[in-house]
């Protein structure tokens, strides 16, 4: 006799058949619909259903896989038609039809019988992302032989590869698990980009706690910000949450430009590029579409601003890899990394403007993580260099006071000992009775008054007390000639055609300091007998060019490295700008100073 458990399969295998045989067929395999598709965008938002022999009509081909070509990627409200022959509708007992990659949102008519649809078509809309809409079809709308679907449109901008994809009509529960195996990576893809635009906030906003708020990081920190709320505000995410409506269309409609303005002055930050005329039209532009966004009704403004918009987004484009390319050839720090991102950005996003491929989010993605790498990589260039210039400060403290020292002694020390001993001498002949003769006193004050002399013109060195009332450029000529009269080098100063105006007493203080180290490593090193300083404003920046004719400069040395020439940098980056050195053995060197003017 045989074990019970042996027969369990064969039993399993009767249970299964006799419940397969007991539901029934599992119905009818989707359709997949093809036939003459004719799109047709309207000139005003009053669109009528233009007569089937109307030019406004686009004819290409529906297959079963899709769209034969892409279509023109547009804005406005139009009107979709495809005629499509179906030989037995009757097999279906749920049917419904799924459209792949719909417009923004859409009014579905099968047969002139409404199926429904998603989002608001009015003066106030709503669009609704997705890969694919699922629509359950009425009974009788569905007809043997020859169809027509007929859809009310909306095209924002939002969609790319629009309606591109097969069109099914199939069991509405096939269809729907169809719709969930296409929806799941777009929403999944969305997650991952709000999870970046997360961590990337998380960050600089422990930077910003632990009081690290430069201007480029606040940039960066309320440009992310920006951007997420508009990738939110449009996203299947929101709509899978059911809080996707005209509101959140009118937020988008003006985080959108908001997020070109904050862009707008992050490369430019970040790049280093003046905030000059050609940005501040820029601004006032973006500035401009924010507040029409606001003033009108949200589908009249996306008419008329779609044109202007796309004028300035191409623009735009053209100015953010302008700076970027000039941040490159001034060889700034993370300049290439920097471009790359622009460059990823600018083409990405435009191709998905004017030609409806998906690829903006995917390029913003790339921009942010490159625009990430290079301020992590300043901050950290700064910490570091933090480091080695707070020790290299207590050197040239201890060397400044070492140097101080020697010119008291040397200059001061030796006249007053000198006084002095004059002084032992005259009181020495004033007791034994001897006359003073009055020229004798008049030597004692002039004496006395070289010394006076000595300790204005250290003090002076060290702190020019009437710095505060000057010019920069009147400093510079005072410096200047002081400097040459103690060098005996010849100095040419030279300033601009544009008049510089009052600098911020930081700018001032620095830029007095570095010309001071300049023309001391030119006395002390460069053998020059002829020194150039240039002082002029361009493109907003402030700049300081002083040339020698000396021996040049040599290659560094390791472990020679100096702290004149780290200090001057330092001073420079510490006012947003750079400090360049050229120049070669032989040829006198180059030293420039260049700072934004904010």
């Amino acid at each position: 006799m045989r074990h019970p458990l042996a027969q369990l399969p064969v039993i399993l295998i009767v249970v299964l058949a006799a419940t397969v045989c007991a539901a029934g067929p599992a119905g009818q395999d989707p359709v997949s619909l093809a036939g003459p598709f004719r799109v047709a965008v309207c000139d005003n938002l009053q669109c009528d259903y233009p007569p089937p022999d109307s030019p406004k009509w686009d004819l290409v081909r529906l297959g079963p896989s899709g769209l034969d070509q892409p279509l023109p990627h547009q804005t406005g409200v139009g009107w979709v038609r495809l005629d499509f022959d179906l030989p037995l509708p009757g097999e279906f007992r749920e049917p419904a039809l799924l459209i792949s990659n719909p417009a923004d949102a859409e009014r579905v008519f099968l047969n002139d019988v409404p199926l429904g649809g998603e989002g608001i078509i009015g003066s106030s809309f709503a669009t609704v992302p997705g890969p694919v809409r699922v629509l359950r079809i009425p009974p009788g709308a569905l007809h043997a032989g020859k169809n027509t679907l007929k859809m009310n449109v909306l095209f924002a901008e939002k969609n790319v590869a629009l309606l591109n994809g097969p069109f099914r009509i199939g069991e509405y529960d096939r269809l729907g698990l169809e719709a969930e195996r296409m929806r799941a990576p777009v929403i999944g893809m969305e997650a991952a980009f709000l999870t970046l635009f997360g961590l990337i906030l998380a960050f600089y906003a422990f930077l910003i706690i632990k009081g690290v708020a430069r201007s480029d990081y606040v940039l960066f920190v309320a440009f992310t910000a920006t951007y997420a709320l508009t990738f939110l505000l449009g996203s299947n995410l929101l709509h899978e949450l059911g809080l996707s409506g005209p509101l959140t269309e009118r937020i988008a409609s003006v985080s959108s430009p908001a997020t070109s303005l904050l862009m707008l002055a992050l490369v430019t930050s970040v790049a280093g590029a003046p905030f000059g005329t050609v940005f501040g039209l820029f601004a006032a532009a973006s500035a401009g579409f924010i507040l029409l966004n606001i003033a009108m009704p949200t589908l009249p403004a996306l008419y008329a601003l779609a044109g202007p918009r796309k004028i300035y987004l191409g623009l735009a484009g053209i100015y953010y890899l302008a700076v970027s390319i000039m941040s490159v050839a001034r060889r700034r720090e993370d300049a290439v990394v920097i471009l790359v991102g622009v460059a990823s950005y600018v083409v990405g996003s435009r191709i998905e403007l004017f030609w409806g491929l998906r690829m903006q989010d995917y390029s913003m993605g790339v921009f942010a993580l490159c625009m990430l790498f290079a301020l992590v990589s300043r901050y950290s260039r700064l910490q570091a260099r933090l480091v080695v210039l707070s020790t290299k400060l207590l050197d040239a403290h201890e060397q400044e006071r070492s140097r101080i020292a020697r010119d008291i002694h040397d200059s001061l020390g030796q006249s007053l000992l000198a006084l002095k001993l004059r002084l032992q001498m005259l009181a020495s002949k004033a007791a034994g009775g001897n006359p003073l003769p009055p020229e004798t006193l008049d030597g004692l004050a002039q004496d006395a008054s070289r010394i006076i002399d000595e300790v204005r013109r250290t003090s002076m060195d060290l702190r020019p007390s009437f710095i505060e009332s000057m010019s920069f450029m009147e400093a510079v000529n005072w410096y200047a000639e002081a400097f040459m009269e103690r060098s005996g080098i010849d100095l040419q100063v030279h300033d601009g055609e544009e008049e510089i105006s009052v600098l911020p007493p930081r700018v001032k203080d620095n830029m007095y300091r570095a010309l001071q180290e300049i023309l001391s490593n030119a006395r002390k090193h460069a053998n020059a007998t002829r020194i150039d300083i240039s002082v002029y404003r361009s493109g907003g920046c402030l700049f300081l060019k002083v040339s020698d004719n000396g021996v040049g400069i040599a290659p560094p040395q390791p472990g020679n490295k100096g702290i004149g020439l780290e200090t001057m940098r330092e001073r420079a980056e510490l006012l947003g700008g750079r400090c360049t050195v050229a120049g070669s053995p032989g040829s006198g060197t180059t030293v420039t100073l260049e700072v934004p003017l904010k």
